[in-house]
């Protein structure tokens, strides 16, 4: 069971719920974790999940935009 959320980041469970814990431990750098706006799981290779990652909160919103350009956002999108 995932969840992805902003402000949260992105958070798994093997236990149903009962307790979580950060699914962005290895692999994700530093400024990307905290803010994960979606995740799915490839079709095609078993065990894949990628995830649309930011160190910018908020994207959808303009008032992200009053100071920079949406340009200088520095997150991606990759395989978990």
């Amino acid at each position: 069971m995932f969840i992805s959320y902003t402000d949260i980041g992105l958070w798994a469970s093997d236990t149903a719920g009962a307790s979580w814990y950060s699914a962005t431990r290895a692999g994700v750098p530093r400024q990307w974790v905290n803010t994960t706006y979606w995740m799915e799981f490839d079709p095609a290779v078993r065990g894949r999940m990628w995830a649309v990652m930011s160190g910018t909160h908020d994207l959808p919103r303009p008032k992200m935009w009053r100071r920079a350009s949406p340009d200088s956002c520095n997150g991606r999108s990759g395989a978990l």
